[in-house]
Order: structure tokens, then sequence, then C-alpha cells
């Protein structure tokens, strides 16, 4: 959720057993659906997604960050009334249930109690794909080949 990391050993511990009570409650009954790099979530209710992102503890230096994502997510939440959550947990080493497994991040430099990860990425380049329907990643790759701009307004309403 954040390129910031913790390195408070009971934040992290803390944000594992939400992930984990999560996972295991399918975020309200949903079943996970394997996505080659972790799993995907369908149809989880906005409300529900809010409520894990109001509960996943972010260092205070991505205080303001995470207000602006769950703002964001309230706004959407009349046009949209569930979305998907996606949980990258590479196949690697010992899998234990409804945990994720570790990832290895460069750190850009450590800031007080916190890691920066490298570019300020989350994820690796590609995951912006995983869940997606063959049809609408054709239809992704044709817009950005094709050079024009497919840039569509926000959804939030005028800027």
């Amino acid at each position: 959720m954040s390129y910031i990391v913790s390195t408070d050993s009971d934040v992290n511990e803390t944000n594992f057993a939400l992930i984990e009570r999560s996972w295991r409650e399918g975020f309200g009954g949903r079943d996970p659906m394997d996505t080659g790099k972790g799993v995907i979530f369908r149809d989880v209710d906005t409300e529900r997604i809010e409520d894990f992102l109001i509960a996943f503890q972010a260092d205070s230096q991505f205080a303001d960050r995470k207000a602006d994502i769950v703002a964001y997510l309230r706004t959407l939440a009349d046009q949209h009334a569930v979305g998907d959550v996606l949980l990258i947990s590479p196949g690697t080493g010992d899998r234990k249930p409804h945990r994720l497994n570790g990832q290895s991040r460069v750190v850009g430099d450590r800031q007080g109690s916190a890691w920066r990860l490298n570019k300020d990425r989350v994820a690796s380049r590609g995951d912006e794909k995983l869940g997606l329907a063959e049809e609408q990643k054709a239809a992704a790759e044709a817009a950005a080949a094709s050079g024009d701009n497919p840039v569509a307004a926000s959804d939030t309403g005028p800027t």
C-alpha cells in the first residue's frame, strides 16, 4: 500500500494480521483467484476496502497520501460500489496460508522509523495488468502502442 515501509515490528505484525484476517475472510466472502503472482478478490464492497485501508497502519510520512486514497475511494463509491483487491505474493519459499510472501525491494533511504523504497514503487513493472482479462490486456497494449493519448477524463468530475 505504501512505498514508505515502517521498520517498527509491532506496526508490521499488526498489518500482517490485518492482511491475514481479511484474506481468510475473503474480503467479505469473496473467493480468491490466483493471478500467478498472488491473489485477487473481485467485487469487494468499497466500504470493506475503505475499512481495510483505514485499519492499515502506514508510517506518519504517508498519512496525507493515505487520507487522499481513502477520500478518492469515497468519491468513487457512488459510481463504483465494488472494487477488486489484489494481494501480490510471489510463490517463493514456504507458503503459509493467508500470509504474504516476502519480496525483495531496493531501499532508497532510511527516514526515521521507515524505509523509503527505491523509485517510490510498491509493485513490479507489469503488475498493473494482473487480474485483467486477456481482451482488456490486448486493448490496453493496443492503445499504448497507437501513440495516441488515450487518457480519459477522471471519474471524479471536472478538475
